[in-house]
């Protein structure tokens, strides 16, 4: 599960407009507006990048296509960048576009998606730096669920996603990222969820006297609502006032930092380059910003320091949102290079007294020094422990607080008015950017032999290709609600038509339609199918359905191809049961084919039950379906049939007494040994 980010120091957005097949200029105020966001936080600092478009991509202003489901290489090459496929260059550039044939394809970069245009930049001749253009609705649904959990109440969500939409507006003039500097930005990993959240607030914000407001927002306010004026010292504004929250949650955190860092005891201070690069500080972390803070200093650039220990951090001066303000930390560090008279390293004091409180808690690990709403503070022993309540600034919304009031039935916009009081939510925009998209293919009526009019619906204003392979038969239009209607020559049941849609995207896929007949189809011709055979073949109706049973249940169903022939996996079956074939075609269901599971084995003798001089009639068992033969011998005298279950009733004229019958068995492996039955 992701984790809510602690601190959402958000600065600012650039709107843009981008001109490409699958994003158009628009100009009018009312339309929503495209954001451009360098991709950072998951891409990290990368000298070369894996891409790969799920369509074909082309690059603005050049000859070159991105073909779909093909990996290609996007490289540093001193100022420029350079574009492989297989290690073969296929172009270079100071910067170049890929812009999708339809926006509903998306590029894959590192293994992360992105829909709308990608720039691919060079950055300090070190990086290739993507730019990502895309609708702003569609930023924010990249946006909210890494900004919030995506199984929160939808009231939850939509506050969230006005706040995230104002934020992005408001700072409309300045370059973004997709790092927490701003908003984390996850690029095309959506969820229905959050999808619902920005689509039922399309367009919404937050606006103040007319002006969009800075919506900033936190993970939890520890109970208190901080006013922007203690957390920046900028003028306050009436919507940001300090105000108890009786929503949130109040997360309590702790965190403990050892005071000794490095003991030096155990380390030969004449010979640092013995245990310099092996040994590292007790909170590595912690310690590495604390250097990176004293290395911003001209006497500590470029030089290798070493935390000793932490004496002291202190934080006081509370706000009157109950922040701290001011900060003190003291540490003891040692520095390569810097020895005392007896030629050890020198350990050395640094301190910052009265500084800013957020400097001191970014020095701190602000990950895990949550906020600055402190309720504890402990020197005593071998380590410095702080608590605290809340997660990021407090100044906004807060989101776990917004959860909370959405759980008991307050609305996104209950929510919203309780966070950001006095202000008004209005449609910033009503329209969507356009989206241009290849168009779904049509969806086609049933069409008959003999009938001269196709139709169906497709995209509006569209036009209709109908096509009995590879001619073109027909052509029509789509009206503005997107239905056709048009005259196409008679054709015979079983022609498969191929309609194509030409839309503002592009073609469609074909849609394949067959030709349907008003008359029953025949019966299916099957071939013969002997025991242990898993495929039952033969031909009926093209593209018809086969149903096989084994009455009364159905064993296998099976399709007929453009030429009518079959091929269905059965299960294996016993000599002589009989299989029921059925066919069903355009116009309704064949009689059936009946047919015998036959054997390579010759029929076992027949049990023939005992007759006497008066009977006529012979009856027994033997292979069900076969044909049996009594004979006085060298004569036949009578013939029948056994049934499905292999019994047999056969009449005879009377015999006398003594008389020897010899009984015979004709089935589907050949012929029986002779039964011989003495009449009694």
């Amino acid at each position: 599960m992701r984790k809510i980010l602690p601190v959402l120091f958000m600065l600012s957005l650039l709107v843009t407009f981008s001109y490409s097949a699958a994003i158009k200029p628009v100009q009018a105020a009312e339309t929503e507006p495209t954001v451009s966001v360098k991709l950072k936080n998951y891409l990290g600092n990368q000298s070369s990048i894996k891409i790969k478009p799920s369509q074909s991509y082309t690059i603005a202003d050049s000859k070159v296509t991105l073909q779909a489901n093909t990996e290609y290489e996007v490289k540093v090459a001193g100022s420029k960048v350079k574009l492989l496929h297989n290690q073969e260059v296929l172009g270079e550039f100071d910067s170049f576009t890929a812009k999708p044939s339809t926006y509903e394809a998306f590029l894959s970069i590192n293994n992360r998606n992105y829909l709308g245009n990608v720039q691919f930049t060079n950055e300090s001749s070190k990086y290739v730096r993507p730019i990502n253009t895309i609708p702003m609705e569609d930023y924010l649904k990249g946006v909210v669920p890494k900004e919030v959990y995506t199984s929160w109440h939808a009231d939850a969500l939509k506050s969230q996603a006005v706040a995230a939409r104002t934020y992005a507006l408001s700072y409309a003039s300045k370059i973004i990222d997709d790092t927490t500097s701003f908003q984390v930005y996850g690029g095309y990993e959506w969820y229905n969820s959050t999808n619902s959240a920005v689509d039922e607030t399309f367009g919404k914000v937050l606006k103040y006297n007319g002006a969009l407001i800075n919506s900033v927002f936190s993970s939890s306010n520890g109970g208190i609502i901080e006013s922007d004026y203690n957390a920046w010292g900028k003028a306050s504004h009436p919507y940001f006032q300090v105000k108890t929250d009786p929503y949130d949650p109040q997360t309590k955190w702790s965190l403990t930092v050892q005071k000794q860092q490095i003991d030096l005891s155990t380390k030969d201070l004449k010979n640092p380059d013995a245990w310099w690069s092996q040994t590292k500080e007790a909170d590595e972390k912690i310690a590495g910003k604390i250097k990176a803070q004293m290395q911003t200093a001209t006497q500590f650039k470029g030089k290798d320091i070493k935390i000793v220990g932490i004496s002291k951090i202190s934080l006081y001066q509370p706000t009157s949102g109950q922040r701290m303000s001011k900060g003190d930390i003291s540490v003891t560090y040692v520095m390569k290079g810097e020895v005392d008279q007896d030629n050890k390293l020198a350990v050395k004091t640094w301190s910052r007294t009265g500084d800013k409180a957020d400097n001191i808690r970014f020095m701190l690990d602000g990950t895990r020094f949550k906020s600055l709403m402190i309720t504890k503070q402990n020197l005593l022993g071998d380590t410095i422990t702080i608590e605290g309540k809340g997660n990021g600034h407090g100044v906004g919304l807060s989101q776990f607080g917004a959860n909370a009031m959405a759980a008991q039935g307050k609305s996104y916009t209950d929510i919203l008015d309780f966070y950001y009081p006095g202000v008004s939510l209005v449609s910033h925009y009503t329209d969507k950017y356009p989206r241009i998209t290849v168009p779904d293919p049509a969806q086609v009526d049933p069409i008959k032999a003999g009938d001269s009019k196709i139709s169906g619906t497709a995209e509006p204003n569209s036009t209709i290709y109908v096509k009995v392979w590879p001619n073109t038969i027909a052509t029509g239009k789509a009206d503005a609600a997107g239905n056709f209607s048009f005259d196409v020559p008679e054709q015979q049941a079983g022609t498969m038509l191929h309609v194509l849609v030409k839309g503002q995207g592009g073609y469609s896929t074909y849609t394949k339609i067959y030709v349907q007949s008003d008359t029953a189809p025949e019966a299916a011709k099957v071939n013969e199918l002997s025991e242990g055979d898993t495929k039952l073949t033969g031909t009926a109706e093209p593209n018809s359905t086969i149903y096989v049973k084994v009455w009364p249940d159905i064993i296998a169903t099976g399709k007929t191809d453009n030429a009518g022939n079959f091929s269905i996996t059965i299960p294996k079956q016993p000599a002589g049961r009989q299989l029921h074939v059925l066919v069903k075609g355009q116009g309704g269901y064949s009689k059936y084919t009946k047919l015998f599971v036959k054997t390579d084995q010759a029929p076992e003798a027949a049990k023939v039950n005992v007759v006497s001089s008066q009977d006529t009639k012979l009856t027994g068992s033997a292979e069900p379906n076969s044909t049996i033969y009594v004979k006085v011998w060298p004569d036949i005298i009578a013939t029948g049939k056994t049934d499905n279950a292999g019994n047999f009733s056969i009449t005879v004229p009377k015999q006398k007494s003594g008389t020897l019958l010899h009984v015979l068995v004709k089935g589907q492996g050949g012929y029986s040994t002779y039964t011989k039955v003495t009449v009694k």
